[in-house]
């Protein structure tokens, strides 16, 4: 017989899948990348992270690998941590398919529309004056995350809603002005955007209905 807790791990798991996958994924390939890649940890982001010149290179395998390699053991709690926040809350509300589908073309969207603008134009401006940024190795999934944040938000009531958006858009450009990322800040202003925008296509009947 089953004990309760493990009856409730199984629940949750079978709940929220996505959420779980990433979980995993992290946590095996901290493992594997210590014990077999060659440089360990330190090799990894240029092994399997992406950069805007990699996918101009057309090595688009990179966009998903890069969501699952940690970059240091605390970026291994972190990532951690934001599967379970960013991407538990809204699949455990609306189900793996729609969590699963709002995050990859957030994400995947994201990357190649900063591709598209930062090596266009406007790519000296948008680039905070960071000269590396083409070249710079971005990993982790808090990008897709943000979508999802972004669409569980969008749940709230009209009044609270707006609030909370432009809470958390300040929370991000504040945190451009204090401690700039500028490759993973630009993901992050895009995909919040994108998800809350598409929060409504990706939404169950059972969550709108209460809305």
């Amino acid at each position: 017989m089953l004990h309760p807790r493990k009856l409730d791990f199984v629940r949750a798991l079978r709940r929220a899948p996505f959420t779980g996958f990433f979980v995993f994924a992290y946590s095996f390939t901290f493992i594997a990348i210590l014990l077999f890649l060659p440089g360990g940890l330190v090799s990894a982001p240029g092994r399997y992270g992406f950069s805007i010149e990699t996918l101009a290179d057309h090595q688009y395998w990179r966009m998903f690998t890069a969501l699952i390699v940690p970059r240091d053991p605390l970026r291994l709690v972190e990532q951690i941590a934001f599967s379970v926040v960013m991407v538990g809350v809204f699949e455990w509300s609306n189900g793996p398919v729609r969590a699963m589908a709002l995050f990859i073309l957030s994400d995947v969207t994201a990357k190649v529309l900063l591709v598209q603008l930062l090596l266009g134009p406007l790519g000296p401006t948008l680039s905070f004056g960071n000269p590396d940024i083409l070249t710079t190795f971005d990993l982790g999934m808090s990008a897709g995350g943000m979508a999802l944040l972004a669409a569980t938000v969008h749940r709230y009531s009209s009044g609270w809603r707006i609030w909370a958006y432009l809470g958390s858009m300040g929370f991000l450009v504040a945190k451009i002005l204090i401690w700039p990322q500028p490759l993973s800040d630009l993901m992050h202003l895009i995909t919040f955007n994108l998800g809350f925008v598409l929060a409504p296509l990706f939404r169950s009947n059972t969550v709108a209905a209460r809305s």
